[in-house]
């Protein structure tokens, strides 16, 4: 039995893969604590994020992500997306809007955990998870080697360019849709969009499979 146990534990971990995000308002964009989201497909899961973030294990398919946030006994925010699963770990950032637009699709507010998710190897996998994850962890601050600022810098004609048409579209644009005006490759347009993130003057997020680039206030 020992011998089974393990040998679905190794067969788990070598078919999952780690999903970490953020959760925001798509009011202000900034994050929400408190959100309730829950996983329903190969496997069913459910997190808390008490922080804005959020951290799940999950094996490879498709999943129906819900999310709900709820403030004096009501639902303010929600969320209903598809989500694709594939191998190696994801970020994958969610947007809670006004649950108005969801009539008729908010889920029991009682989300509890399906029972399936509660094995007998389940101890051992979410230690093997932490595992990883500290060791990806440690790996990913050992070799990060991050840029100072450069606010004193002058901006370059890409940049400025980037900067002008977030201020047209009131300060947050699809970055498809940013890379279709400005005419420029995905690669350089990446390039762009990180240089001025990492000086402050951009902040980029995923909802679902597209980045949301918004206009920091500062810049």
């Amino acid at each position: 039995m020992k011998c089974f146990l393990a040998f679905l534990l190794a067969l788990t971990l070598l078919h999952s893969a780690t999903i970490t995000g953020s959760i925001y308002s798509y009011e202000t964009f900034e994050k929400v604590n408190g959100t309730v989201l829950r996983f329903e497909g190969p496997q069913a899961a459910q997190v808390i994020s008490p922080d804005g973030d959020y951290t799940v294990q999950l094996v490879e398919g498709e999943y129906n992500l819900t999310a709900l946030h709820m403030e004096n006994g009501s639902v303010k925010y929600f969320a209903k997306e598809r989500l694709d699963v594939g191998p190696g770990n994801q970020t994958y950032d969610v947007v809670l809007f006004d649950p108005g637009w969801f009539e008729g699709e908010l889920p029991d507010l009682g989300m509890e955990v399906p029972a399936q998710q509660k094995q007998d190897w389940t101890p051992f996998l979410a230690l093997a998870v932490l595992i990883v994850i500290a060791i990806a962890a440690y790996l990913y601050l050992r070799g990060r080697t991050p840029k100072p600022a450069a606010e004193d810098e002058p901006l370059g004609e890409d940049e400025s360019g980037v900067l002008r048409i977030l201020a047209e579209n009131e300060g947050r644009i699809e970055q498809k849709r940013l890379r279709e005006i400005l005419g420029h490759s995905e690669s350089k347009m990446s390039l762009l969009l990180t240089e001025l993130e990492v000086t402050g003057k951009i902040k980029r997020f995923r909802k679902g499979r597209e980045n949301i680039i918004k206009l920091k206030k500062e810049a």
